[in-house]
């Protein structure tokens, strides 16, 4: 029964020598016996151990050799390896320690020799074990004080602040020594209720942390948006020494957010409605047309010849005039229609609601009549005519796939036939 949790290998050539190790480790830890290095050292870069109890003289590779074997593979640095060795070996200690072995064994082994070395080693892994643990623990703090782009406090066990750190003074604009000794609310916006705060520090309380979205206030009297987190910091004892809070400024991530979603849903360069907004808002239409048992239309323009506005002017040219065309085109509008560019040349039209298709075919005219009058695009005039094609939903389709699908066939069609 292995009771330390510790994986020893147990390298010897002489069977007597390995019965003992079994029969004065077995119980202690997770004994595992090699006749020969190759073997101890296949085994150990299948599962690796914490511990190798190696005879200095082997068969092929000797002990030195497979410490030095050992050290070289990555993450062996804590291993404790205990070199086992006659008398007259022992002034070659010098060397095994160089090669990487920590502690030595004087043949015949005596049993309780070989527990206090074990006891010695496993008690090393522990205090290695140990160090690294806070050397990590430590490095994490230095990073996440140092070099974090957070807003990071302290505060005691009265929430008095003790430390801030140098994005707090960027993100709220005060300097350490005006924060020191305040308590955390003076960066209260006025914002949130008394409720808010209760329900957040009730959380902090009872399940040691809070994490949300708060508003809080500059220096300077700006309002701003963080996300906060905020943790309790407990001792050995699991006694409360300290509350931790850190924060990230979120006002550009929110702009930024509301940035894309322009992006994603409206034309960069006419401000409409992209195809796939279109596609969003016609698919709510369809979904209300459905339920009041109404009719609406899609009006679809491809302008014709466009291309050689910008092969005789430029493309610049041609995006002012895409701007121009597409204002004209709003002017002509209800306030309840939507225009949406769906293409380079493409532009669709949703008609929520008609009582004809009259109305439809008056909008197209409208559009003929309006276009009948040049754009001015840097000084010059162009003229600009426009193929057309009408869909009437539900008449003809139930889905923005299908309506789309065949309100293009009709202006294709409507193309072909000049």
């Amino acid at each position: 029964m292995n009771t330390s949790g510790v994986r020893v290998l147990a390298v010897d050539d002489d069977p007597v020598a390995l019965l003992l190790y079994d029969r004065v480790l077995g119980d202690l830890v997770d004994l595992e016996t090699h006749p020969d290095a190759e073997s101890a050292l296949e085994a150990y870069r299948r599962e690796p151990a914490q511990i190798l109890l190696l005879d200095w003289l082997l068969p092929g590779m000797d002990g030195l050799e497979l410490t030095r074997q050992i050290r070289q593979i990555p993450d062996s640095e804590d291993v404790q390896i205990l070199i086992v060795t006659g008398r007259d070996e022992s002034d070659n200690l010098a060397k095994a320690l160089e090669a990487g072995a920590n502690d030595y064994l004087e043949k015949p082994v005596q049993p309780a020799h070989l527990k206090v070395r074990l006891e010695i080693a496993i008690r090393n892994l522990r205090i290695l074990e140990t160090k690294r643990q806070s050397e990590r623990r430590g490095a994490l703090m230095l990073q996440v004080f140092d070099n974090s782009l957070h807003g990071i406090l302290i505060t005691n066990t009265e929430n008095r602040i003790i430390y801030t750190n140098r994005a707090f003074s960027r993100i709220t604009g005060y300097a350490p020594e005006e924060a020191l000794g305040e308590q955390p609310n003076f960066l209260s916006s006025g914002f949130h209720s008394a409720a808010f705060y209760d329900k957040m520090w009730h959380s902090v309380h009872e399940a040691g942390s809070w994490k949300g979205e708060i508003w809080n206030k500059r220096k300077d009297g700006e309002v701003y948006p963080e996300w906060l987190e905020i943790y309790t910091v407990l001792n050995e004892s699991q006694e409360l020494t300290n509350y931790m809070a850190h924060f990230v400024d979120i006002s550009q991530k929110k702009q930024n957010e509301e940035q894309l979603r322009y992006l994603a849903s409206y034309d960069t360069l006419t401000g409409l409605p992209n195809r796939s907004h279109f596609i969003e808002i016609l698919s709510r239409a369809l979904l209300k047309a459905r339920e009041e048992k109404t009719r609406g239309a899609i009006l679809y323009l491809d302008l014709d010849r466009f291309q050689v506005v910008n092969d005789t002017l430029s493309h610049g040219s041609g995006d002012l005039l895409l701007r121009d065309l597409s204002q004209r085109l709003r002017n002509l509008m209800g306030p309840t229609d939507v225009l949406s560019r769906t293409g380079g040349d493409e532009f669709a039209i949703l008609l929520e609601i008609i009582d004809s298709v009259d109305e439809a075919v008056q909008i197209i005219e409208r559009i003929k009549k309006d276009f009948a009058s040049p754009f001015v695009v840097d000084g010059q005039e162009i003229y600009v005519s426009a193929s057309t094609g009408i869909c009437i939903f539900p008449d003809d389709g139930t889905d923005s796939d299908a309506l789309l699908r065949n309100v293009d066939m009709a202006m294709y069609r409507a193309k072909e036939s000049g």
